[in-house]
């Protein structure tokens, strides 16, 4: 996570469609902690999650990275919020979520969902942007194509 914070891909991206979009981050279990699959201490800041106090403290850590873009206030506009799945890991395993995914919900049901992370790396430096940027093309078109339709 914290090559996506300080990195720079979230920041990009929130600062694109943050004027349209309501952003919402759900900490899942880690991709790469400690005691796993880690890319040293600088990278892999924090062990698997044991317990659901462990990634409620993992995730505090991560807001910590850079207060100005995320919060874990649930209310907070202009802002990133932080949430949590749970442990049995719902929300990842619902939505084929892990390690990294972007859906995009739009009136309430599932507008966009972004290609596997396996997909993505083949260009790293386009990590998370790429599916936004993707959806912001396929909304334009759609949006375009609505508008035809009605004349």
């Amino acid at each position: 996570m914290r090559t996506i914070i300080e990195g720079g891909p979230l920041l990009k991206m929130f600062k694109s469609y943050h004027e349209r979009v309501d952003f919402v981050f759900i900490y899942l279990l880690e991709a790469h902690p400690q005691d796993g699959w880690s890319f040293g201490n600088k990278f892999s800041a924090v062990k698997q999650h044991q317990t659901l106090e462990d990634r409620v403290e993992a995730a505090k850590m991560l807001v910590d990275l850079n207060k100005d873009l995320l919060t874990t206030n649930h209310t907070a506009p202009n802002k990133v919020r932080v949430l949590i799945d749970n442990m049995e890991n719902t929300f990842a395993l619902s939505y084929a979520a892990w390690p990294d995914r972007i859906i995009i919900v739009t009136d309430d049901v599932i507008s966009w969902v972004s290609d596997h992370v396996i997909q993505v790396m083949k260009s790293p430096q386009n990590i998370m942007t790429i599916g936004a940027n993707a959806w912001q093309y396929y909304d334009h078109w759609c949006q375009r194509l609505a508008r035809k339709l009605l004349l």
